[in-house]
């Protein structure tokens, strides 16, 4: 393996990589043994890409730079007979040069919510203290639902459509259109045939556009009552509004101070680091959605964006995220802070009791990358506590 820094000018640095072709006649073999299928071209690129991978945390070891951003990687040449060569370009870590970032005074946040604030939250927390109750009047839309079920078509039970004790909250679209309705005004312990047909668009096509009868059993009838806020209930509430405000005025107060101190600091962004910074948002934003149920192009979908134009709107908090990791660290590096290894085992013991495992495994298994992803986060810790403690907050 050949390793050559080509440029370093204007915060971006070039590499040049290449790897023998022995390496890549290994990784073809390798390759076809996995697919036998596999068709040349797309053999070629896999193992290009398996090779690449197989190398370059070992790349990014031994040129040792502030790489700061996703490489864009090409691919020059690639032959059994002369090797692969390709050519990695990357963002580089500005410089930051601060200015004054000691003892800056902010204008106080109001840290006291306003009556509409709290009356909002009572609100809000008045609408989710339902209970669920089972009742004797007819179903309403609104209501839930707890039925049998049994589609037929043509006489014929079909395959999917019977069900037990399912919950059906009446007006909520679960089901095909017209199904709900008619079980309003149904009662505990009623049968109701259901008349229906499929959409045309229906997944199983042989029921597309068919019509089918359900007969259905009400078992029971239900519906959400509110139940008033007890006096512990709205203490609860009232306290996390203040809760809320104080966030807002801890937030407010850290965009005071690091606003004042980006305007007196040097520094020149690489765009390549902004773009980079802006895929890792979306990334983590697809991943918040999953956690929902839903994927990202799901929600560009039901939005009408692009995924192009949501990793635009992420620029502005990557620019943000970015200058305030260069502020912490070069506060980090004027102050000298560091973080103690008395700091970093309680980080360790934390994560072992969140995951359920010994620390040793973990620190195994995790190994030494998520150490230093700890040492960097204690330590920004420190450089913004220093600030916040420094600052002056005016009352006017």
């Amino acid at each position: 393996m050949e390793i050559k820094i080509l440029s370093q000018e204007n915060g971006m640095a070039k590499v040049g990589l290449t790897l023998p072709g022995s390496e890549l006649t290994k990784a073809i073999d390798k390759a076809r043994k996995e697919d036998q299928d596999r068709q040349d071209p797309a053999l070629l690129r896999e193992a290009v890409q398996n090779l690449f991978s197989g190398v370059y945390q070992d790349v990014m070891k031994q040129i040792d730079l502030p790489v700061a951003s996703e490489p864009k990687v090409a691919v020059l040449a690639v032959s059994e007979a002369d090797g692969v060569e390709f050519s990695l370009s990357f963002a580089l870590r500005p410089e930051m040069k601060l200015g004054r970032y000691k003892g800056i005074h902010v204008k106080m946040p109001d840290l006291e919510p306003a009556p509409e604030e709290f009356d909002q939250a009572l609100q809000a927390a008045e609408a989710q203290n339902v209970t669920t109750v089972t009742v004797d009047h007819p179903a309403r839309l609104g209501d839930t639902t707890v039925i049998d079920f049994k589609g037929i078509k043509d006489g014929v039970a079909f395959q999917g459509g019977t069900g037990s004790d399912y919950p059906l909250v009446l007006g909520s679209g679960q089901f095909i259109p017209g199904f709900e309705d008619q079980l309003v005004g149904a009662s505990a312990g009623g049968q109701v045939q259901v008349h229906v047909t499929f959409p045309e668009n229906y997944h199983a096509a042989e029921l597309a556009g068919q019509p089918v009868v359900f007969e259905v059993t009400v078992k029971s009838v239900q519906e959400q009552q509110k139940t008033p806020l007890t006096g512990d209930q709205k203490a609860q509430v009232r306290q996390q509004v203040y809760a809320r405000k104080k966030a807002l005025a801890d937030q407010e107060i850290e965009d005071q101070v690091l606003s004042i101190i980006l305007e007196e600091a040097q520094v020149e962004l690489p765009e390549a680091m902004v773009e980079s910074e802006a895929n890792i948002c979306l990334q983590q934003f697809a991943a918040e959605l999953g956690a929902k149920g839903m994927t990202i192009d799901q929600f560009a979908q039901q939005t009408g964006k692009t995924l192009e134009g949501m990793r635009n709107e992420m620029v502005p908090l990557a620019r943000r995220r970015i200058q305030l990791r260069l502020v912490l660290s070069a506060v980090a590096e004027q102050e000298h802070i560091t973080a103690t290894q008395e700091e970093l085992d309680q980080c360790w013991d934390q994560m072992a009791q969140q995951y359920g495992m010994p620390k040793e495994q973990l620190q195994k298994y995790a190994g030494a990358d998520m150490e230093q992803e700890m040492r960097a986060d204690i330590i920004s810790q420190k450089a913004y506590a220093l600030l916040r403690e420094s600052t002056i907050l005016d009352q006017e």
